[in-house]
């Protein structure tokens, strides 16, 4: 039978011990908390206030809802998990960015036996603000303006909020497996919404305005980079990933992602985002050309640099043969709109156009998401729901049509 002891340790702070007999190593079977009552009521009710939360205590110790383990900050846990699992090195840098970014100042002093349902609920409304997304670098060019984000708001988008969670999900169960707690508090939170704003693309005009820019563009490189971007719909995290073995002839086969690791630069990945993303694509003339110059001029530039290039496989590489920052082509993608008066959208909208081309073309729903890249149909359909109901209507007019010419030519 648990017994629980109850000390004073000072004006509106009492310690509660739960003990509970001995274990086989002859120590004592006990937890202890501290807690916290009103300061200004006397020292019986003080009293009576602390009784009441140590019975409380000593019920969620009997049900096994917390347990004797040495207390430990939910920062510390975190590096734990992250340590203890065999990861790749941009997938450990990932989860050590979400930790130190947000979660270490929020949540990362809070003891995990203590952390409650209502601090990760406080913690998801945290990432809601407008002051969970760090400013962008103000540019001293007045004229300049900060790089387009994906987020329209300029507040994390919900896939960024579900990335938190996912990576507290994982965490908090680590804690439960080795011991530290025996309940996961995420079970009582609702996962934050994912409610990333609608893909902007690009259409008509626009498209053609595009192209010109980069028939102008004076470096090779990126009228390679941004044109392949639209004609094979990758994501831009796969194309700095490329290597020159990637492609053959006007085949391009999708093998990897790239990460972006602290104190290293950009690192090609095992694997690209899912198993679906390794894919081949078949490029036009009008994608394979650009590459071709560039990759005449990145021979030259390689001639030049002689055993200081880096990565001698890589496709898109600066001109000491380091794979592309993956912040580079955002920020060159600005540049290029502002000095050719482009439509002001972000760079990911090359993807979404290329495929809104395909659609409009009348690809089907399978060929599109095949050319993305997505798990699922239901993904391509989600995200271009409004292409493809416009396209359903275009074939609905053109049998119409054909039938209506049928019987014109029947009389």
């Amino acid at each position: 039978m648990a017994t629980v002891e109850l000390r004073n340790l000072a004006t509106g702070t009492w310690r509660a011990t739960v003990c509970d007999g001995y274990n086989p190593d002859g120590t004592q079977n006990r937890v202890r908390r501290t807690i916290k009552v009103n300061p200004n009521s006397t020292e019986a009710s003080q009293r009576k206030q602390a009784q009441r939360q140590a019975d409380a205590l000593e019920t969620d110790y009997r049900r096994h809802v917390i347990t004797e383990a040495k207390k430990i900050r939910l920062y510390d846990v975190a590096v734990e998990f992250i340590e203890s699992k065999p990861m790749a090195a941009s997938t450990k840098a990932g989860y050590y960015a979400l930790l130190e970014r947000r979660i270490k100042d929020k949540l990362g002093k809070i003891y995990v036996q203590d952390l409650t349902p209502r601090q990760i609920r406080d913690f998801y409304k945290y990432l809601e603000q407008d002051d969970a997304r760090p400013n962008h670098k103000v540019s001293k060019d007045k004229n300049k303006q900060p790089p387009k984000t994906r987020s329209k708001t300029g507040k994390l988008s919900g896939t960024s909020r579900k990335h938190y969670h996912q990576f507290l999900s994982a965490v908090l169960n680590f804690a439960v497996r080795s011991g530290y707690i025996t309940v996961n508090p995420l079970i009582a939170v609702d996962p934050p919404r994912q409610d990333t704003p609608e893909s902007e693309f690009l259409e008509g005009e626009d498209v053609a305005m595009l192209m010109e820019a980069l028939e102008q563009l004076p470096e090779p490189i990126w009228q390679a980079f941004f044109t392949l971007d639209l004609f094979s719909s990758c994501r831009p995290g796969e194309l700095i990933a490329l290597n020159w073995s990637d492609l053959e002839e006007n085949v391009l086969t999708i093998r990897a992602g790239s990460n972006h690791v602290k104190g290293v630069g950009t690192v090609r990945t095992d694997r690209p985002k899912t198993k679906s993303s390794m894919r081949t694509i078949v490029l036009p003339p009008e994608a394979v050309q650009p590459l071709l110059k560039w990759k005449s001029v990145q021979a030259e530039q390689r001639l030049k640099c002689g055993g200081l290039w880096e990565e001698p496989d890589a496709i898109f590489t600066s001109d000491t043969g380091r794979r592309l920052y993956i912040s580079t082509p955002t920020h060159k993608w600005r540049e290029i709109q502002q000095k050719y008066n482009l439509k002001d959208v972000p760079l990911y909208s090359l993807r979404h156009t290329g495929a809104s081309l395909l659609i409009a073309a009348g690809c089907d729903v399978k060929e599109v998401s095949g050319r993305l890249g997505h798990s699922r149909t239901s993904t391509t359909l989600d995200t271009y729901t409004h292409l493809f109901e416009k396209a359903q209507q275009h074939t609905a007019d053109v049998m119409s049509a054909a039938i209506a010419k049928a019987r014109k030519e029947a009389k």
